[in-house]
């Protein structure tokens, strides 16, 4: 396959269930592969950003840093990791840049497709880096997928996902997520969809998401819950299908209009309140306007806003910038401690 001619696209959101969703939905397509979250694309870049012709030494190099950065179990996704290499070592022609490395790293996930012309990524992380996002992949596209911030922390408290369930903590990593979009401004490259509307909508947002692709839709995106039972009678070993059917999670249930509007009975007034003092203004720029006045936030509250600030925001962009041979140790180190 001539990875060049493949087009590279983003879903990037805090919204985890809703990008899965909606990736889901997508890879029914023929055309589609669908990757699980990995930012080798774009933390690997300082390093091989210039390589224009890769001998079979930077290959292996590129791959070796790619496992070594990765944040899942890889050979759970690709079939096998001696496999992947001798076949990006195979492919005759080397003249191509680091963007089309890439595409033919993705284009070994497990769910791999003879048709693909496609790759759609979907990431949380990038959102931090959006302007850079839109300068490093300039022929990509982009969908920004938001959720009423009053459910993603409901969600994210009963998920315990995060170093503080504090709502106004969560609410806090709610805007610092979007902060970068706001930024950018707008542009043809880059569509919001609400997670709402691809729950209560889905072929309706499917069409649009497609076509801003340059997807043809297909009616079998809706039938998006039977992907993992197409993965299981494909031709994969079994050791793979509890990894696939962990990456599917969720995927067999239906669209549950029950997950809109959750918060209300998860927190008191006080606590809708705060989240909505905090996330307001980037609420309404994605759509989400609140009928009440805010509630006036504490000192406790303020440093729980620069706490999620310090640990999140401020810890990626120190992140961004040191040297890959860091980064590795950082995963080495968070391995061998977990």
């Amino acid at each position: 396959m001539e990875a060049d001619k493949v087009k590279l696209h983003f879903i990037l959101s805090k919204e985890r269930s809703g990008s899965t969703l909606l990736s889901a939905m997508l890879n029914k397509s023929p055309n589609v592969v669908s990757v699980i979250e990995e930012t080798f694309s774009f933390y690997l870049y300082p390093k091989y950003g210039r390589v224009d012709f890769w001998t079979d030494q930077l290959v292996e190099e590129f791959y070796q840093d790619f496992i070594l950065l990765n944040k899942q179990s890889l050979g759970d996704y690709y079939v096998s990791k001696e496999d992947t290499l001798s076949s990006l070592l195979s492919v005759k022609d080397r003249y191509y840049d680091y963007l089309t490395m890439c595409k033919y790293l993705h284009l070994h996930f497990l769910m791999q497709k003879k048709d693909a012309s496609v790759i759609v990524d979907k990431q949380l992380e990038y959102l931090f880096f959006f302007s850079e996002m839109m300068e490093l992949f300039p022929d990509s596209k982009i969908v920004v997928l938001t959720r009423d911030p009053r459910d993603n922390v409901e969600a994210c408290v009963r998920r315990k996902l995060g170093k503080d369930l504090n709502v106004v903590y969560q609410s806090a990593l709610w805007n610092d997520y979007y902060q970068e979009v706001l930024k950018y401004g707008k542009s043809e490259r880059v569509i919001d969809v609400k997670y709402e509307d691809l729950i209560r909508y889905p072929e309706k947002v499917l069409r649009v998401v497609s076509d801003h692709f340059g997807i043809e839709y297909n009616r079998d995106m809706l039938l998006y819950s039977n992907s993992f039972s197409d993965v299981k009678q494909g031709n994969i070993q079994n050791k793979y299908v509890d990894n696939m059917e962990g990456f599917q999670d969720g995927l067999t249930r239906g669209l549950d209009l029950g997950n809109i509007g959750k918060y209300k009975s998860a927190f008191t007034e006080t606590e809708i309140r705060k989240i909505e003092s905090v996330t307001r203004k980037n609420a309404a720029y994605f759509g989400y306007e609140f009928e009440d006045l805010g509630i006036a936030l504490s000192l406790g509250d303020k440093l729980k806003i620069w706490k999620a600030k310090i640990q999140k925001k401020w810890l990626m962009k120190i992140y961004k910038v040191l040297p890959v041979w860091v980064k590795i140790g950082i995963k080495k180190f968070k391995r061998k401690v977990n």
